[in-house]
């Protein structure tokens, strides 16, 4: 009978893994914001709708929405149950804790753009814990089940 082994080597892929994807839009909002906080208001592009109205979408728009993908996917990503998923959660609060101590005390991070990406990281907070505990308590009742 073969038996597989588990690999227990820390790899890149393996710590990359547990780094939250919000926390590559938040890095990238703090890089801007350190350049050039007035960059978030740069006009990215102008789209004349159907209704005769100019839709103006910017970078801060365009931070927003790659954010709420990245979020997306860190909702996909607490569905899984691993070993791992502990430490994902984890990385999630102290990316969320980051966010809200930038908020508070640094005035570049004062912004609706900037509270609107720490409000992804608690909904994701919020999101992990939550999947997490109702496939633990799913599996608690699976095995109480059985016995």
């Amino acid at each position: 009978m073969l038996v597989r082994q588990e690999d227990t080597k820390l790899t890149v892929g393996r710590v990359l893994r547990q780094v939250p994807y919000l926390a590559g839009i938040v890095i990238v909002y703090l890089v801007i914001a350190v350049i050039d906080v007035t960059a978030f208001a740069s006009v990215l592009m102008n789209i004349t709708l159907p209704s005769g109205g100019i839709w103006v979408f910017s970078v801060g728009d365009l931070i927003l929405l790659i954010g709420l993908f990245m979020l997306f996917g860190e909702i996909l990503k607490a569905t899984r149950t691993s070993r791992v998923s502990v430490a994902d959660h984890s990385m999630s609060l102290i990316t969320f804790v980051i966010c809200l101590i930038c908020f508070l005390l640094w005035n570049a991070c004062a912004t609706s753009i900037f509270f609107l990406l720490m409000i992804m990281t608690l909904v994701d907070v919020m999101a992990g814990f939550t999947v997490s505990l109702s496939g633990a308590r799913r599996d608690i009742d699976m095995t109480s089940a059985t016995m």
